[in-house]
C-alpha cells in the first residue's frame, strides 16, 4: 500500500485536501473544487480525444 510510506504530516495534508474538495463539491463551488487539484491537474476525455490541463483550459472547459 503506497500510503504506508507517507509521513503522518503528509498523510494528514492529503486528507485535509480531500475533505476540502468534498466540502466544495457539496457547496457546488466549481472554482474551489478546481483549486484543490493543484497546478498539475489534467482531465483526459479519451473517447473525444480531449486532454485538458489545469488553468485556463480547464476554466474554458467547465464554463461551456
Amino acid at each position: 500500500m503506497a500510503s504506508a510510506f507517507l509521513s503522518n504530516d503528509r498523510r494528514s495534508g492529503r486528507i485535509a485536501i480531500v475533505e476540502q474538495h468534498i466540502r466544495l463539491e457539496n457547496e457546488h463551488d466549481l472554482q474551489g473544487v478546481l483549486g484543490t487539484f493543484g497546478d498539475a491537474a489534467r482531465y483526459d476525455d479519451e473517447p473525444w480525444g480531449e486532454h485538458i490541463r489545469a488553468g485556463t483550459e480547464s476554466a474554458c472547459f467547465t464554463s461551456s
